[in-house]
């Protein structure tokens, strides 16, 4: 599940909670159910998501501008599933420089995502423990 889901769930949550607008029994167990101290890792893990992007586009595409790499960087992280693929038309709109690969250097890109693909997905999901359901 998309970190900003969490994020977002929660914080609607709590809005609900200032308003008033939960009944008790359901209070109770929201805070016997959510896990907090996770919610802030994943807080903490977003922003330090955004920070390293922020340093990588600073240090090459958006040399001296910080406020335009942590737009960019917010965009990039803010995607609300993780399956939407970023395409470019939608870093063409970002602001970032972008070109299509094509012939050899796309036949070796396409390559390094096969390898991904098969090296670390395919390890993950046969070193995570089946679901308990």
């Amino acid at each position: 599940m998309p970190i900003q889901s969490i994020i977002e769930s929660f914080n609607k949550v709590l809005e609900m909670l200032r308003r008033g607008e939960l009944p008790d029994r359901v209070i109770s167990e929201l805070l016997d159910r959510l896990p907090i101290v996770e919610i802030g890792d994943y807080a903490r893990a977003l922003e330090h998501n955004v920070d390293l992007l922020v340093r990588v586009l600073t240090a090459r595409m958006f040399r001296g501008d910080v406020d335009r790499a942590r737009e960019v960087a917010r965009r990039f992280t803010g995607f609300k599933q993780h399956s939407a693929a970023i395409t470019v038309n939608d870093l063409t709109e970002m602001g970032v420089k972008v070109r299509v690969a094509g012939g050899r250097e796309e036949e070796v890109l396409w390559r390094l995502y096969e390898l991904f693909v098969v090296d670390v997905v395919r390890t993950e999901e046969l070193l995570s423990p089946p679901d308990a359901g």
